[in-house]
């Protein structure tokens, strides 16, 4: 069974993407996004990438109560596992997204304005 994040939110400053927040804290205007897109069931690389990315969430994210503003980064984590609305929601914010490919690290410099100059967000 994979590592998942369900103690990271806090400790390593990994921001918990959902739908309902995606836009708001990944596609700041503010501020660049790592986002890590993975499967917390089934999926041995999704695992072994998630021990590294707590680590850069630790270094670089910081996150108070939802609010993003005084970390130096985004670090946010999407768990595809059981949501199959991400597999048509998240190419809808940014063309170019397989879901199927996990896992998957893209970063999303300076938010959604940076964001339309791109075909794609740089994958990782």
């Amino acid at each position: 069974m994979a590592e998942n994040f369900d103690n990271a939110y806090e400790e390593y400053n990994v921001v918990k993407l959902e739908i309902s927040n995606f836009e708001k804290l990944a596609l700041d205007d503010e501020k660049d996004s790592l986002v890590m897109i993975h499967s917390s069931k089934f999926c041995g690389p999704c695992a072994h990438l998630t021990v590294y990315y707590k680590h850069l969430g630790k270094r670089f994210g910081e996150i108070e109560t939802g609010d993003t503003k005084n970390g130096q980064i985004v670090v946010g984590e999407i768990d595809i596992e059981g949501k199959p609305e991400w597999h048509t929601k998240l190419p809808e914010f940014l063309p170019g997204i397989d879901t199927n490919q996990i896992p998957m690290i893209f970063f999303l410099p300076g938010g959604c304005e940076a964001c339309s100059n791109f075909s794609a967000p740089l994958l990782y």
